[in-house]
C-alpha cells in the first residue's frame, strides 16, 4: 500500500515537472543579461573586446541546450550590431559631407536610416532584457536579425 502511494506521488511529481516551462539558470541569466547590455552599449565599428568577453562569460555559464542557443543569438546580435554601427558611421560621414558642401545642417536625429536602425534594435533589446530578467528561454523574434531586411528579388 505504501509502495503504491509512493509510486503515485513520484508520477505526479514527474508529470508536474514536465509541465513547467524551462527557465534559464540564475548564473547564466545574469551573465547573458550583462552580455546583452554590453552589446547594447557597444557603439564601435569593430566590436569592443569587453563585449566579446561578456559574451564569452555567458557562453561559459551555458549548460543547457536552451542556454547555448541564447549564447549563439547573443553572438549573432553582436555581429549585427557591429554592422549597424558601421552603417551609422556611413550615414554620419555623408551627413557631415553634405553639411560641408551645402552649408546646410539638417537634424541628424530625423534621418530615416538611423531611425530604422534604432527602431530595429530597440524592438529587440527591451523585450530580450525583460525575458532574461524573468529567466525565459525564448528569444524575441526581433533579435534574430537586427539588420535591414532587403526585399528578396523575384525569380523570373
Amino acid at each position: 500500500m505504501k509502495l503504491a502511494a509512493y509510486f503515485s506521488l513520484l508520477c505526479v511529481v514527474a508529470f508536474a515537472s514536465d509541465a513547467t516551462p524551462q527557465k534559464l539558470s540564475d548564473s547564466f541569466g545574469k551573465a547573458a543579461f550583462l552580455a546583452l547590455k554590453a552589446i547594447e552599449r557597444d557603439n564601435s565599428q569593430m566590436g569592443f573586446e569587453s563585449t566579446n568577453k561578456s559574451i564569452d562569460l555567458a557562453d561559459a555559464e551555458a549548460v543547457s541546450d536552451d542556454e547555448k542557443a541564447v549564447t549563439q543569438v547573443l553572438k549573432h546580435m553582436h555581429a549585427d550590431k557591429t554592422i549597424n554601427n558601421l552603417e551609422r558611421e556611413v550615414v554620419l560621414m555623408k551627413f557631415k559631407n553634405d553639411a560641408i558642401l551645402t552649408g546646410k545642417v539638417d537634424d541628424l536625429s530625423k534621418n530615416p536610416r538611423l531611425r530604422a536602425i534604432d527602431q530595429r534594435e530597440q524592438s529587440c533589446f527591451k523585450p530580450f532584457e525583460d525575458g532574461l530578467r524573468a529567466r525565459d528561454v525564448h528569444v524575441p523574434g526581433a533579435c534574430k536579425n537586427l539588420l535591414e531586411q532587403k526585399p528578396e528579388s523575384s525569380a523570373k
